[in-house]
Protein backbone atom coordinates (compact mmCIF):
# COMPACT_ATOMS: atom_id res chain seq x y z
CA UNK A 1 0.00 0.00 0.00
CA UNK A 2 2.74 2.21 0.79
CA UNK A 3 4.32 2.01 -2.30
CA UNK A 4 1.33 2.48 -4.23
CA UNK A 5 0.50 6.04 -1.98
CA UNK A 6 4.26 6.95 -3.23
CA UNK A 7 3.41 6.90 -6.86
CA UNK A 8 0.27 8.60 -6.62
CA UNK A 9 1.12 11.65 -4.70
CA UNK A 10 3.64 14.76 -6.28
CA UNK A 11 6.96 13.59 -5.66
CA UNK A 12 9.18 15.10 -2.57
CA UNK A 13 6.18 14.45 -0.31
CA UNK A 14 5.76 11.44 2.31
CA UNK A 15 1.93 10.21 3.38
CA UNK A 16 1.01 11.53 6.85
CA UNK A 17 -2.85 10.62 7.36
CA UNK A 18 -5.03 9.45 4.29
CA UNK A 19 -9.26 10.33 5.14
CA UNK A 20 -11.28 9.26 2.44
CA UNK A 21 -14.52 10.84 2.36
CA UNK A 22 -17.46 10.22 0.19
CA UNK A 23 -16.51 12.96 -2.47
CA UNK A 24 -12.68 13.72 -1.69
CA UNK A 25 -9.71 12.21 -0.23
CA UNK A 26 -7.87 14.59 2.62
CA UNK A 27 -4.25 13.93 2.49
CA UNK A 28 -1.77 15.20 5.43
CA UNK A 29 1.97 15.43 3.57
CA UNK A 30 5.20 16.55 5.00
CA UNK A 31 8.50 17.18 2.69
CA UNK A 32 11.05 14.15 2.62
CA UNK A 33 13.55 16.27 2.88
CA UNK A 34 15.61 16.74 6.06
CA UNK A 35 16.73 20.01 5.45
CA UNK A 36 15.94 23.20 3.12
CA UNK A 37 17.85 25.58 1.52
CA UNK A 38 18.16 29.53 2.14
CA UNK A 39 16.65 31.43 -1.05
CA UNK A 40 18.84 34.41 0.31
CA UNK A 41 22.20 33.01 0.74
CA UNK A 42 21.86 29.78 -0.58
CA UNK A 43 23.24 27.62 2.64
CA UNK A 44 21.40 24.80 4.16
CA UNK A 45 19.38 24.82 7.65
CA UNK A 46 18.56 21.94 9.22
CA UNK A 47 17.29 24.21 12.55
CA UNK A 48 12.95 23.78 12.33
CA UNK A 49 11.73 27.14 13.55
CA UNK A 50 7.82 26.22 13.57
CA UNK A 51 5.54 24.96 10.68
CA UNK A 52 2.36 25.87 9.31
CA UNK A 53 -0.56 23.63 6.76
CA UNK A 54 -1.27 24.54 3.29
CA UNK A 55 -4.01 22.80 1.20
CA UNK A 56 -3.68 21.95 -1.78
CA UNK A 57 -5.70 21.03 -4.50
CA UNK A 58 -4.45 17.65 -6.69
CA UNK A 59 -5.03 15.49 -9.47
CA UNK A 60 -8.32 12.98 -8.46
CA UNK A 61 -8.12 9.74 -7.34
CA UNK A 62 -11.06 7.51 -9.48
CA UNK A 63 -13.07 10.59 -9.79
CA UNK A 64 -12.99 11.90 -5.97
CA UNK A 65 -11.66 15.37 -5.60
CA UNK A 66 -8.24 15.26 -3.80
CA UNK A 67 -6.81 17.64 -1.37
CA UNK A 68 -3.19 17.49 0.16
CA UNK A 69 -2.79 18.98 3.64
CA UNK A 70 0.80 19.83 3.55
CA UNK A 71 2.86 20.96 6.97
CA UNK A 72 5.80 23.50 5.39
CA UNK A 73 8.39 23.52 8.09
CA UNK A 74 9.87 26.95 8.66
CA UNK A 75 13.56 27.31 9.33
CA UNK A 76 16.44 29.49 10.64
CA UNK A 77 19.18 30.43 8.53
CA UNK A 78 22.29 29.79 10.29
CA UNK A 79 23.85 32.91 8.52
CA UNK A 80 24.00 35.21 10.87
CA UNK A 81 24.90 37.98 8.18
CA UNK A 82 21.97 37.31 6.29
CA UNK A 83 18.81 39.01 5.96
CA UNK A 84 16.23 36.29 5.99
CA UNK A 85 16.02 34.95 9.39
CA UNK A 86 13.73 32.49 8.73
CA UNK A 87 12.07 30.97 5.62
CA UNK A 88 10.24 28.57 4.87
CA UNK A 89 10.57 25.53 2.77
CA UNK A 90 10.25 25.09 -0.76
CA UNK A 91 9.78 21.60 -2.82
CA UNK A 92 10.33 22.00 -5.74
CA UNK A 93 8.26 20.95 -9.07
CA UNK A 94 5.22 20.13 -6.48
CA UNK A 95 4.10 23.48 -6.34
CA UNK A 96 4.48 27.32 -6.48
CA UNK A 97 4.61 29.73 -4.09
CA UNK A 98 0.94 31.49 -2.91
CA UNK A 99 -0.57 28.31 -5.22
CA UNK A 100 -3.59 26.71 -4.36
CA UNK A 101 -3.13 23.97 -6.74
CA UNK A 102 -0.45 21.35 -6.80
CA UNK A 103 1.97 21.87 -10.10
CA UNK A 104 0.73 19.03 -12.09
CA UNK A 105 -2.59 19.74 -11.67
CA UNK A 106 -2.13 23.05 -13.19
CA UNK A 107 -0.42 21.35 -16.34
CA UNK A 108 -3.49 19.42 -16.78
CA UNK A 109 -5.95 22.40 -16.02
CA UNK A 110 -3.73 24.32 -18.68
CA UNK A 111 -4.31 21.39 -21.03
CA UNK A 112 -7.79 21.20 -20.64
CA UNK A 113 -7.97 24.84 -21.29
CA UNK A 114 -5.73 24.87 -24.49
CA UNK A 115 -7.72 22.13 -25.97
CA UNK A 116 -11.51 22.99 -24.76
CA UNK A 117 -11.67 26.78 -23.79
CA UNK A 118 -13.57 28.16 -20.74
CA UNK A 119 -17.07 27.22 -20.09
CA UNK A 120 -16.48 23.40 -22.28
CA UNK A 121 -13.25 22.77 -19.82
CA UNK A 122 -15.59 23.65 -16.80
CA UNK A 123 -17.75 20.78 -17.94
CA UNK A 124 -14.75 18.48 -18.28
CA UNK A 125 -12.96 19.14 -15.25
CA UNK A 126 -16.45 18.71 -13.45
CA UNK A 127 -16.87 14.94 -15.19
CA UNK A 128 -13.04 14.37 -14.22
CA UNK A 129 -13.45 15.46 -10.28
CA UNK A 130 -11.52 18.86 -10.51
CA UNK A 131 -13.59 22.39 -9.60
CA UNK A 132 -12.75 25.32 -11.02
CA UNK A 133 -14.04 28.25 -12.91
CA UNK A 134 -13.88 29.23 -16.27
CA UNK A 135 -12.17 32.31 -15.73
CA UNK A 136 -10.11 30.50 -13.86
CA UNK A 137 -8.95 28.22 -16.74
CA UNK A 138 -8.34 31.37 -18.84
CA UNK A 139 -6.25 32.72 -16.61
CA UNK A 140 -3.95 29.65 -16.94
CA UNK A 141 -3.61 30.18 -20.04
CA UNK A 142 -3.38 34.06 -20.48
CA UNK A 143 -0.41 33.73 -17.55
CA UNK A 144 1.55 30.59 -19.62
CA UNK A 145 4.20 31.87 -21.52
CA UNK A 146 4.39 32.29 -25.05
CA UNK A 147 6.00 29.83 -27.24
CA UNK A 148 9.17 30.91 -29.48
CA UNK A 149 9.46 30.67 -32.90
CA UNK A 150 12.81 29.68 -33.16
CA UNK A 151 14.97 29.78 -36.19
CA UNK A 152 12.59 29.42 -38.84
CA UNK A 153 13.82 28.08 -42.19
CA UNK A 154 10.49 27.40 -44.58
CA UNK A 155 7.66 30.23 -43.86
CA UNK A 156 4.32 30.27 -45.13
CA UNK A 157 2.28 32.98 -44.01
CA UNK A 158 -2.04 34.18 -45.13
CA UNK A 159 -4.44 36.08 -43.96
CA UNK A 160 -7.50 34.79 -41.78
CA UNK A 161 -10.54 37.02 -41.26
CA UNK A 162 -11.16 38.78 -37.70
CA UNK A 163 -14.10 39.95 -38.96
CA UNK A 164 -15.23 39.05 -42.52
CA UNK A 165 -15.08 42.25 -44.92
CA UNK A 166 -13.91 44.16 -41.84
CA UNK A 167 -10.77 43.21 -40.12
CA UNK A 168 -7.79 40.54 -41.23
CA UNK A 169 -4.87 38.87 -39.01
CA UNK A 170 -1.70 37.16 -40.19
CA UNK A 171 -0.68 33.49 -39.99
CA UNK A 172 2.62 32.49 -39.81
CA UNK A 173 3.57 28.46 -40.21
CA UNK A 174 6.42 26.61 -40.08
CA UNK A 175 6.39 24.06 -43.14
CA UNK A 176 9.40 22.22 -42.13
CA UNK A 177 8.29 21.73 -38.18
CA UNK A 178 4.69 21.44 -38.98
CA UNK A 179 3.32 24.13 -36.43
CA UNK A 180 2.38 27.73 -36.59
CA UNK A 181 5.10 30.10 -35.51
CA UNK A 182 3.25 33.48 -34.69
CA UNK A 183 -0.32 35.08 -35.37
CA UNK A 184 0.04 39.06 -36.53
CA UNK A 185 -3.62 40.85 -35.46
CA UNK A 186 -3.59 42.63 -38.51
CA UNK A 187 -2.54 42.34 -42.61
CA UNK A 188 -0.36 44.80 -43.76
CA UNK A 189 3.22 45.11 -45.13
CA UNK A 190 4.87 46.95 -42.33
CA UNK A 191 4.08 44.34 -39.70
CA UNK A 192 4.67 41.13 -41.52
CA UNK A 193 8.37 42.79 -42.63
CA UNK A 194 9.48 43.49 -38.86
CA UNK A 195 8.61 40.11 -38.29
CA UNK A 196 11.15 38.84 -41.03
CA UNK A 197 13.52 41.31 -39.85
CA UNK A 198 13.00 39.78 -36.16
CA UNK A 199 13.52 35.99 -37.50
CA UNK A 200 16.56 36.74 -40.63
CA UNK A 201 16.83 32.86 -40.37
CA UNK A 202 14.15 32.66 -42.56
CA UNK A 203 15.36 31.67 -46.31
CA UNK A 204 11.95 30.60 -47.78
CA UNK A 205 8.59 32.68 -48.18
CA UNK A 206 5.50 30.37 -49.54
CA UNK A 207 2.33 32.48 -50.05
CA UNK A 208 -0.76 32.73 -52.08
CA UNK A 209 0.76 35.51 -54.59
CA UNK A 210 -1.22 38.26 -52.57
CA UNK A 211 0.56 41.44 -53.21
CA UNK A 212 1.27 42.35 -49.56
CA UNK A 213 2.85 39.46 -48.05
CA UNK A 214 4.81 39.52 -51.46
CA UNK A 215 6.05 43.25 -50.49
CA UNK A 216 6.67 42.26 -46.83
CA UNK A 217 9.15 39.45 -47.80
CA UNK A 218 10.68 41.63 -50.40
CA UNK A 219 11.06 44.06 -47.76
CA UNK A 220 12.07 42.17 -44.59
CA UNK A 221 13.98 39.15 -46.23
CA UNK A 222 15.49 40.25 -49.42
CA UNK A 223 17.47 37.62 -49.80
CA UNK A 224 14.64 34.67 -48.93
CA UNK A 225 12.80 32.72 -51.77
CA UNK A 226 9.62 33.51 -52.72
CA UNK A 227 7.07 30.58 -53.37
CA UNK A 228 3.74 30.96 -54.88
CA UNK A 229 1.01 28.56 -54.12
CA UNK A 230 0.31 25.61 -57.07
CA UNK A 231 -3.22 25.55 -55.63
CA UNK A 232 -4.28 29.42 -56.08
CA UNK A 233 -2.03 29.01 -59.68
CA UNK A 234 -4.83 26.92 -60.72
CA UNK A 235 -7.22 28.75 -59.01
CA UNK A 236 -6.53 32.04 -61.22
CA UNK A 237 -6.41 29.77 -63.88
CA UNK A 238 -10.06 28.45 -63.56
CA UNK A 239 -11.19 32.15 -63.12
CA UNK A 240 -9.58 33.30 -66.19
CA UNK A 241 -11.26 30.13 -67.85
CA UNK A 242 -14.84 30.69 -66.60
CA UNK A 243 -14.55 34.27 -67.68
CA UNK A 244 -14.16 33.15 -71.24
CA UNK A 245 -16.90 30.93 -71.08
CA UNK A 246 -19.10 33.56 -69.63
CA UNK A 247 -18.91 35.51 -73.13
CA UNK A 248 -20.05 32.61 -75.00
CA UNK A 249 -23.43 31.73 -73.55
CA UNK A 250 -25.03 30.86 -77.08
CA UNK A 251 -22.27 28.27 -77.80
CA UNK A 252 -23.00 26.60 -74.20
CA UNK A 253 -26.50 26.19 -75.34
CA UNK A 254 -26.04 24.81 -78.64
CA UNK A 255 -23.64 22.16 -77.87
CA UNK A 256 -26.39 21.50 -74.97
CA UNK A 257 -29.59 20.94 -77.21
CA UNK A 258 -27.09 19.00 -79.27
CA UNK A 259 -26.30 17.00 -77.03
CA UNK A 260 -29.40 16.55 -75.06
CA UNK A 261 -31.04 15.51 -78.44
CA UNK A 262 -28.36 12.59 -78.94
CA UNK A 263 -29.16 11.45 -75.86
CA UNK A 264 -32.89 11.48 -76.02
CA UNK A 265 -32.29 9.30 -79.39
CA UNK A 266 -30.28 7.10 -78.19
CA UNK A 267 -32.70 6.39 -75.20
CA UNK A 268 -35.92 5.63 -77.06
CA UNK A 269 -37.68 7.90 -75.14
CA UNK A 270 -40.50 10.17 -76.47
CA UNK A 271 -40.26 13.76 -75.07
CA UNK A 272 -43.82 15.15 -74.08
CA UNK A 273 -45.09 18.41 -72.61
CA UNK A 274 -44.15 18.88 -68.73
CA UNK A 275 -47.17 19.41 -66.68
CA UNK A 276 -47.36 23.21 -65.39
CA UNK A 277 -46.98 22.04 -61.63
CA UNK A 278 -46.35 24.87 -59.16
CA UNK A 279 -42.66 24.05 -59.36
CA UNK A 280 -42.36 25.03 -63.04
CA UNK A 281 -44.45 27.91 -63.14
CA UNK A 282 -42.33 29.49 -59.89
CA UNK A 283 -38.87 28.81 -62.44
CA UNK A 284 -40.46 30.48 -65.21
CA UNK A 285 -41.50 33.19 -62.80
CA UNK A 286 -38.27 33.68 -61.79
CA UNK A 287 -36.53 33.37 -65.03
CA UNK A 288 -39.01 35.97 -66.45
CA UNK A 289 -38.05 38.20 -63.48
CA UNK A 290 -34.45 37.28 -64.34
CA UNK A 291 -34.67 38.30 -67.56
CA UNK A 292 -36.39 41.46 -67.03
CA UNK A 293 -33.37 42.69 -64.64
CA UNK A 294 -30.77 41.53 -67.50
CA UNK A 295 -32.54 43.58 -69.84
CA UNK A 296 -32.93 47.04 -67.82
CA UNK A 297 -28.79 46.65 -67.18
CA UNK A 298 -28.32 46.39 -70.89
CA UNK A 299 -30.10 49.05 -71.11
CA UNK A 300 -28.74 51.13 -68.58
CA UNK A 301 -25.41 50.67 -70.05
CA UNK A 302 -26.54 51.49 -73.52
CA UNK A 303 -26.28 54.81 -71.41
CA UNK A 304 -23.04 55.13 -70.76
CA UNK A 305 -23.94 54.67 -66.49
CA UNK A 306 -21.26 53.02 -64.69
CA UNK A 307 -21.38 49.69 -63.04
CA UNK A 308 -21.83 51.06 -59.60
CA UNK A 309 -24.71 53.36 -60.84
CA UNK A 310 -26.63 50.38 -62.33
CA UNK A 311 -26.32 48.40 -58.99
CA UNK A 312 -28.15 51.51 -56.77
CA UNK A 313 -30.52 51.29 -60.04
CA UNK A 314 -31.33 47.91 -60.47
CA UNK A 315 -30.52 46.63 -56.73
CA UNK A 316 -28.00 43.73 -59.12
CA UNK A 317 -24.33 43.58 -57.26
CA UNK A 318 -21.29 44.48 -59.38
CA UNK A 319 -20.09 41.57 -60.34
CA UNK A 320 -22.99 39.93 -61.65
CA UNK A 321 -23.39 43.64 -63.67
CA UNK A 322 -20.10 42.79 -65.39
CA UNK A 323 -20.54 39.20 -66.10
CA UNK A 324 -23.74 39.80 -67.61
CA UNK A 325 -22.52 42.39 -69.96
CA UNK A 326 -19.57 40.47 -70.74
CA UNK A 327 -21.78 37.54 -71.95
CA UNK A 328 -22.97 37.48 -75.44
CA UNK A 329 -26.61 37.05 -74.36
CA UNK A 330 -28.75 36.48 -71.29
CA UNK A 331 -27.24 33.55 -69.62
CA UNK A 332 -29.68 30.95 -68.56
CA UNK A 333 -29.85 29.37 -65.20
CA UNK A 334 -27.49 26.08 -66.34
CA UNK A 335 -24.77 25.61 -68.68
CA UNK A 336 -26.46 23.16 -70.58
CA UNK A 337 -24.60 20.03 -70.98
CA UNK A 338 -26.81 16.58 -70.66
CA UNK A 339 -24.49 13.54 -68.73
CA UNK A 340 -25.65 10.49 -66.99
CA UNK A 341 -24.60 11.23 -63.66
CA UNK A 342 -23.26 7.41 -61.90
CA UNK A 343 -26.12 6.01 -58.98
CA UNK A 344 -25.50 2.93 -57.58
CA UNK A 345 -28.93 1.73 -59.01
CA UNK A 346 -27.04 1.51 -62.59
CA UNK A 347 -26.30 -1.78 -61.96
CA UNK A 348 -29.09 -3.08 -61.36
CA UNK A 349 -31.33 -0.89 -63.44
CA UNK A 350 -32.00 -3.80 -65.76
CA UNK A 351 -33.60 -6.00 -63.57
CA UNK A 352 -35.42 -3.66 -61.63
CA UNK A 353 -37.08 -2.51 -65.26
CA UNK A 354 -37.82 -6.36 -66.20
CA UNK A 355 -39.42 -6.60 -62.23
CA UNK A 356 -41.90 -3.64 -63.09
CA UNK A 357 -42.87 -4.78 -66.51
CA UNK A 358 -43.86 -7.70 -65.25
CA UNK A 359 -45.95 -5.71 -62.57
CA UNK A 360 -44.36 -5.91 -59.46
CA UNK A 361 -44.61 -2.33 -58.19
CA UNK A 362 -43.48 -2.56 -54.86
CA UNK A 363 -40.48 -0.21 -54.06
CA UNK A 364 -40.03 -1.88 -50.56
CA UNK A 365 -40.04 -5.90 -51.98
CA UNK A 366 -37.87 -4.35 -54.95
CA UNK A 367 -35.10 -3.31 -52.48
CA UNK A 368 -35.07 -6.46 -50.66
CA UNK A 369 -34.43 -8.19 -53.96
CA UNK A 370 -31.81 -6.39 -55.03
CA UNK A 371 -30.13 -6.07 -51.48
CA UNK A 372 -29.55 -9.78 -51.92
CA UNK A 373 -27.45 -9.38 -55.24
CA UNK A 374 -25.36 -7.31 -53.50
CA UNK A 375 -26.85 -3.19 -53.69
CA UNK A 376 -25.75 -1.60 -51.01
CA UNK A 377 -27.86 2.02 -50.81
CA UNK A 378 -30.97 2.90 -49.02
CA UNK A 379 -34.31 2.14 -49.46
CA UNK A 380 -35.34 5.97 -50.23
CA UNK A 381 -32.60 5.52 -53.71
CA UNK A 382 -35.14 2.78 -55.11
CA UNK A 383 -38.29 5.09 -54.70
CA UNK A 384 -36.84 7.92 -56.18
CA UNK A 385 -35.70 5.82 -58.95
CA UNK A 386 -38.98 4.06 -59.77
CA UNK A 387 -40.97 7.26 -59.10
CA UNK A 388 -40.55 7.74 -62.76
CA UNK A 389 -42.41 4.94 -64.10
CA UNK A 390 -44.73 5.27 -61.36
CA UNK A 391 -45.63 8.57 -63.17
CA UNK A 392 -45.60 7.48 -66.29
CA UNK A 393 -48.05 4.52 -65.34
CA UNK A 394 -50.57 7.17 -64.20
CA UNK A 395 -50.21 9.17 -67.49
CA UNK A 396 -51.30 6.21 -69.48
CA UNK A 397 -47.71 5.37 -70.94
CA UNK A 398 -46.86 2.27 -71.43
CA UNK A 399 -44.37 0.84 -68.50
CA UNK A 400 -42.13 -1.15 -71.55
CA UNK A 401 -41.07 2.47 -72.76
CA UNK A 402 -37.37 3.51 -71.80
CA UNK A 403 -37.40 6.38 -69.11
CA UNK A 404 -35.74 9.23 -70.00
CA UNK A 405 -32.67 10.03 -70.03
CA UNK A 406 -30.93 11.54 -66.41
CA UNK A 407 -29.14 14.53 -67.28
CA UNK A 408 -26.98 17.76 -65.31
CA UNK A 409 -26.44 21.06 -66.64
CA UNK A 410 -22.79 22.22 -66.46
CA UNK A 411 -21.84 25.87 -65.31
CA UNK A 412 -19.14 27.54 -66.97
CA UNK A 413 -17.32 27.11 -63.07
CA UNK A 414 -17.38 23.26 -64.34
CA UNK A 415 -16.49 23.50 -67.34
CA UNK A 416 -13.49 25.21 -65.94
CA UNK A 417 -12.19 22.50 -64.22
CA UNK A 418 -12.79 20.21 -67.31
CA UNK A 419 -10.89 22.16 -70.02
CA UNK A 420 -7.68 21.74 -67.59
CA UNK A 421 -8.26 17.97 -67.19
CA UNK A 422 -6.11 15.30 -69.28
CA UNK A 423 -7.86 12.44 -68.87
CA UNK A 424 -11.88 12.70 -68.89
CA UNK A 425 -15.08 10.48 -69.32
CA UNK A 426 -16.41 9.74 -72.67
CA UNK A 427 -19.92 11.99 -71.49
CA UNK A 428 -17.30 14.93 -71.07
CA UNK A 429 -14.99 14.42 -73.99
CA UNK A 430 -18.21 13.96 -76.46
CA UNK A 431 -19.34 17.28 -74.71
CA UNK A 432 -16.25 19.40 -75.06
CA UNK A 433 -15.86 18.05 -79.01
CA UNK A 434 -19.67 19.40 -79.54
CA UNK A 435 -18.05 22.70 -78.07
CA UNK A 436 -15.38 22.93 -79.62
CA UNK A 437 -17.52 22.88 -82.57
CA UNK A 438 -19.39 25.66 -81.77
CA UNK A 439 -16.17 27.69 -80.75
CA UNK A 440 -13.23 26.63 -81.76
CA UNK A 441 -11.28 29.38 -79.30
CA UNK A 442 -12.56 26.76 -77.01
CA UNK A 443 -9.78 23.87 -78.12
CA UNK A 444 -6.90 26.80 -77.71
CA UNK A 445 -8.54 27.38 -74.22
CA UNK A 446 -8.71 23.62 -73.52
CA UNK A 447 -4.51 22.88 -74.32
CA UNK A 448 -3.31 26.21 -72.76
CA UNK A 449 -5.30 25.13 -69.61
CA UNK A 450 -4.29 21.12 -69.98
CA UNK A 451 -0.50 22.09 -70.51
CA UNK A 452 -0.54 24.39 -67.85
CA UNK A 453 -2.07 22.22 -65.02
CA UNK A 454 0.17 19.70 -66.13
CA UNK A 455 3.15 21.37 -65.76
CA UNK A 456 2.10 21.94 -62.30
CA UNK A 457 1.60 18.49 -61.73
CA UNK A 458 5.53 17.34 -63.48
CA UNK A 459 6.93 20.58 -61.02
CA UNK A 460 8.53 21.51 -64.30
CA UNK A 461 8.98 25.51 -63.76
CA UNK A 462 11.70 25.56 -66.76
CA UNK A 463 8.40 25.41 -69.40
CA UNK A 464 6.78 28.45 -68.11
CA UNK A 465 8.01 31.15 -69.79
CA UNK A 466 7.72 29.16 -73.23
CA UNK A 467 4.12 28.57 -71.89
CA UNK A 468 3.27 32.21 -70.93
CA UNK A 469 4.58 33.49 -74.98
CA UNK A 470 1.69 30.73 -76.40
CA UNK A 471 -0.91 32.21 -74.12
CA UNK A 472 0.11 35.93 -75.09
CA UNK A 473 -0.13 34.76 -78.53
CA UNK A 474 -3.38 32.97 -78.53
CA UNK A 475 -4.88 36.93 -78.45
CA UNK A 476 -7.37 35.64 -75.82
CA UNK A 477 -8.14 38.60 -73.59
CA UNK A 478 -8.33 36.40 -70.57
CA UNK A 479 -5.53 34.04 -71.55
CA UNK A 480 -3.70 37.14 -71.86
CA UNK A 481 -4.61 38.95 -68.78
CA UNK A 482 -3.37 35.68 -66.95
CA UNK A 483 -0.13 35.09 -68.53
CA UNK A 484 0.66 39.18 -67.64
CA UNK A 485 -0.31 38.47 -64.44
CA UNK A 486 1.97 35.28 -63.70
CA UNK A 487 4.99 37.88 -64.85
CA UNK A 488 4.00 40.48 -62.43
CA UNK A 489 5.61 37.73 -60.06
CA UNK A 490 7.45 35.56 -62.13
CA UNK A 491 10.46 34.22 -60.01
CA UNK A 492 7.68 33.39 -56.71
CA UNK A 493 5.74 31.72 -59.88
CA UNK A 494 8.61 29.82 -60.90
CA UNK A 495 9.63 28.31 -57.57
CA UNK A 496 6.33 27.11 -56.87
CA UNK A 497 6.37 25.29 -59.74
CA UNK A 498 9.13 23.76 -59.17
CA UNK A 499 9.88 23.58 -55.55
CA UNK A 500 7.92 20.92 -52.70
CA UNK A 501 6.35 24.05 -50.72
CA UNK A 502 2.87 24.92 -50.74
CA UNK A 503 0.19 26.43 -48.91
CA UNK A 504 -1.57 23.27 -47.59
CA UNK A 505 -0.29 23.15 -44.11
CA UNK A 506 -1.25 26.77 -43.51
CA UNK A 507 -4.65 26.18 -44.90
CA UNK A 508 -5.65 23.04 -42.23
CA UNK A 509 -3.96 25.76 -39.62
CA UNK A 510 -6.51 28.25 -40.12
CA UNK A 511 -9.42 26.53 -40.23
CA UNK A 512 -7.99 24.99 -36.91
CA UNK A 513 -7.72 29.16 -35.62
CA UNK A 514 -11.95 29.43 -37.17
CA UNK A 515 -12.79 26.23 -34.94
CA UNK A 516 -10.83 27.95 -31.61
CA UNK A 517 -12.95 31.05 -32.53
CA UNK A 518 -16.32 29.37 -32.90
CA UNK A 519 -15.75 27.88 -29.84
CA UNK A 520 -15.33 30.85 -27.98
CA UNK A 521 -17.99 32.30 -30.09
CA UNK A 522 -16.24 35.15 -31.20
CA UNK A 523 -15.68 36.71 -28.13
CA UNK A 524 -11.91 35.63 -27.47
CA UNK A 525 -9.36 38.78 -27.40
CA UNK A 526 -6.38 38.34 -29.76
CA UNK A 527 -4.01 37.57 -26.88
CA UNK A 528 -6.29 34.39 -26.00
CA UNK A 529 -6.81 33.32 -29.51
CA UNK A 530 -3.28 33.34 -30.23
CA UNK A 531 -1.96 31.30 -27.11
CA UNK A 532 -4.87 29.10 -28.01
CA UNK A 533 -3.81 28.72 -32.11
CA UNK A 534 0.29 28.41 -30.74
CA UNK A 535 -0.43 26.22 -28.37
CA UNK A 536 1.17 22.73 -29.07
CA UNK A 537 0.51 19.50 -27.05
CA UNK A 538 3.54 17.26 -25.60
CA UNK A 539 3.41 13.93 -26.30
CA UNK A 540 1.14 11.96 -23.80
CA UNK A 541 3.08 10.72 -20.99
CA UNK A 542 3.01 7.13 -20.52
CA UNK A 543 1.42 6.48 -17.16
CA UNK A 544 3.30 4.06 -14.66
CA UNK A 545 2.67 0.62 -13.94
CA UNK A 546 1.55 -1.15 -10.67
CA UNK A 547 4.38 -2.66 -9.31
CA UNK A 548 4.13 -6.79 -9.13
CA UNK A 549 2.52 -7.80 -6.62
CA UNK A 550 1.11 -4.74 -4.93
CA UNK A 551 -2.88 -4.32 -4.28
CA UNK A 552 -4.53 -1.21 -4.02
CA UNK A 553 -5.55 0.34 -0.97
CA UNK A 554 -8.65 -0.83 0.72
CA UNK A 555 -11.03 1.68 1.92
CA UNK A 556 -12.98 -0.44 5.03
CA UNK A 557 -12.50 2.27 7.71
CA UNK A 558 -12.04 5.66 6.65
CA UNK A 559 -8.06 5.90 7.57
CA UNK A 560 -4.56 4.22 6.68
CA UNK A 561 -1.52 5.84 8.59
CA UNK A 562 1.99 5.82 7.84
CA UNK A 563 4.16 8.03 10.12
CA UNK A 564 6.71 10.12 8.30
Amino acid sequence: MDVELWSLLPEGLDVGTVTIKEDMVIIEAVASATSATCPECSLPSRHVHSHRYRTLSDLPWFGLAVRLMVRIRHFRCRNEHCPQQIFAEQIPGTFEAFSRRTKRLNEALLTVAYELGGKAGVRVADALGIDIGRDSLLRLIQRSPLPSAGAVRVLSVDDWCWKKRHSYGTMLVDLEQHRPVDLLPDRNVDSFARWLTAHDSVEVVASDRGGTYSEGASTGAPHGIQVADRFHLLTNLGTAIEQFLNKHHRDLRAASAKMRQAAIEASGYQPREPAKTKLVLSQEAKRDRRKAKYDQVVALAGQNLTYKQIAVETGVSVDTISRWLRADGFPEWGGGVPVRRPSKLDRYESYLRKRWTEGYRNATELYKEITKQGYVGSPQMVRYFVRGWRESQSNKRLPSQPPPPRLREYLPHHLAWLLSQSELDDDDTKYIEQLCEECADVRTVQGLASDFAQMIRDRDGERLSAWMDRAQQSELPEMVSFARGLGKDLAAVKAGLSSEWSQGQIEGQINRLKLLKRQMYGRAGFELLQRRVLYSPARPRRHRRQCAGSSPPTTSGTEHSKRA
